[in-house]
């Protein structure tokens, strides 16, 4: 799943860039639990950087009845 998030990294001038966020998940054993990944990655060139910000955060997703 991706969305994009319009004013996603804050910049030190007050303005903001927008950033790509994409979840990546999988079933994993068990009663309906996925393992996966979240990542939202910025613009290359945002705030005056080369470089995109990224950031990159492990989850757990569990149906709950």
């Amino acid at each position: 799943m991706t969305r994009e998030l319009p004013d996603w990294e804050p910049c030190a001038d007050g303005t903001t860039a927008p950033g790509r966020q994409q979840y990546l998940f999988r079933a994993v054993p068990g009663p309906e639990v996925f393992d996966g990944w979240d990542t939202t990655t910025g613009v290359s060139g945002a705030c005056g950087k080369n470089l995109p910000l990224s950031i990159t955060m492990p989850f757990k997703l569990t149906k709950i009845v």
